[in-house]
């Protein structure tokens, strides 16, 4: 994925909840998005 549809993949992500035990909000998905992207371990 280039790094243009970050974005993108948040959005979806946070528009179909799924079950997990830290709730879903789009900022957070974001930034674990680009974490990923960046090659960095998921902020703990």
């Amino acid at each position: 994925m280039p790094a243009e549809g970050l974005d993108h993949a948040a959005d979806l992500a946070a528009a179909n909840p799924y079950p997990n035990p830290r709730p879903l909000e789009r900022v957070a998905l974001r930034a674990l998005l680009q974490r990923a992207f960046g090659g960095q371990a998921p902020a703990p």
